[in-house]
């Protein structure tokens, strides 16, 4: 049997390393880069303010430039099968607030939703909210494994907070599960 002392001091090592280039990093911004970033690190962004006619504006381009997508074979397949599923402004609206409201890299990650939803699920689950019931036996385990876990609290942003536990070797926590279980909770 390994000897996971070793891991735990290798992987030590090597956060220190990480920590130390981040910080040198960090020391050649800008003061207003540096608290941008910190900012955008702990989700706090006071330069956008939601209104109304931002939200529908910004729904209206988020659709237009889905439209533009030239490869969207399962975004098409959704909308086919429930529309009001791929419609709803307050899942759309979740993109729009992931990427600060800028339509083209929404509308993108909106559409590879999709794509990865089915590649992860199968079409059938396509226009459903994942839920624990449709992962398996494995994906449980990883959920339960505790490899992610959640804030009750939500950040400024209403967005959930989790926290990886990585020293969990790949044999106890599958890749795939691990995504799979990530999208349930998400």
């Amino acid at each position: 049997m390994k000897d996971k002392t070793n891991d735990v001091f290798a992987v030590s090592s090597m956060m220190n390393e990480v920590d130390s280039i981040i910080a040198q990093n960090m020391k050649e911004l800008s003061q207003e880069d540096r608290e941008k970033s910190y900012s955008d690190i702990h989700g706090i962004s006071g330069e956008l303010h939601e209104t109304p006619l931002l939200i529908a504006q910004s729904l209206e381009l988020m659709e237009q430039e889905i439209n533009r997508i030239q490869t969207r074979d399962a975004y098409n397949l959704a909308e086919s099968i429930k529309p009001e599923y791929v419609h709803d402004p307050v899942f759309r609206l979740k993109f729009l607030r992931g990427e600060h409201f800028s339509a083209r890299p929404a509308a993108q990650k909106f559409v590879n939703h999709f794509q990865i939803k089915r590649q992860l699920f199968g079409a059938s689950k396509l226009v459903k909210d994942i839920e624990q019931d449709d992962l398996s036996e494995e994906d449980l385990a990883t959920l339960y494994s505790g490899y992610v876990q959640w804030s009750e609290s939500k950040d400024s942003s209403q967005r959930t907070v989790s926290i990886m536990f990585p020293l969990m070797s790949s044999r106890e926590a599958p890749v795939m599960s691990r995504v799979r279980q990530t999208l349930c909770v998400a």
